[in-house]
């Protein structure tokens, strides 16, 4: 039963499964230095919370659409939105980009576009602080496909169908009369 669930996996995961490409930038976030130029714990702290309204404004309609019309995508805003990812490195000011998409360039042309124009459109809107490009925009998994992972989901399904009949087995065992 277990191979036959592998087997299943595999050929669902190979052939049934549009595979995903990523591309990821970072960008770092900062308010302001105090005289000595030195970065406070105060600062630090306010800088991670702006992530969270770059994060916003980043995913706006008004940005998603300049996106689209500027790289000439056949998508609404909405599609758009939901191959985007924001999110903070835990603990710091780091805010990393990620764009999923069934075409690794366009992943890779429209996490380009956000990392050139995404500090400019944040900046014109939030007056305090700053983002700025850290880093390069690089392919997630070295342009290899992040999803469907094929050896997991076989391992996965030859596991679940070793474990289903001997859990069925045990059942039938205790609750034979």
């Amino acid at each position: 039963c277990g191979f036959v669930l592998g087997i299943g996996g595999f050929v669902c995961s190979s052939f049934f499964v549009t595979p995903q490409h990523a591309a990821s930038c970072r960008m770092i976030v900062t308010t302001r230095e105090d005289a000595n130029n030195n970065v406070t714990i105060d600062q630090l702290t306010s800088a991670q919370q702006m992530i969270n309204t770059y994060s916003e404004i980043l995913l706006g309609r008004d940005y998603l659409e300049q996106i689209i019309d500027s790289l000439n995508l056949k998508m609404t805003h909405q599609q758009l939105k939901a191959k985007i990812s924001i999110s903070a490195a835990l603990d710091t000011q780091i805010m990393e980009v990620n764009v999923r998409d069934t075409d690794l360039k366009q992943a890779d042309r429209i996490a380009r576009y956000i990392y050139q124009t995404g500090p400019v459109v944040a900046k014109e809107i939030v007056k305090i602080g700053s983002l700025d490009p850290a880093g390069n925009v690089y392919a997630v998994n070295d342009g290899s496909p992040i999803s469907p992972n094929v050896e997991r989901t076989t391992i996965m399904c030859f596991l679940v169908g070793c474990v289903l009949p001997m859990a069925a087995i045990v059942l039938v065992m205790l609750f034979d009369n």
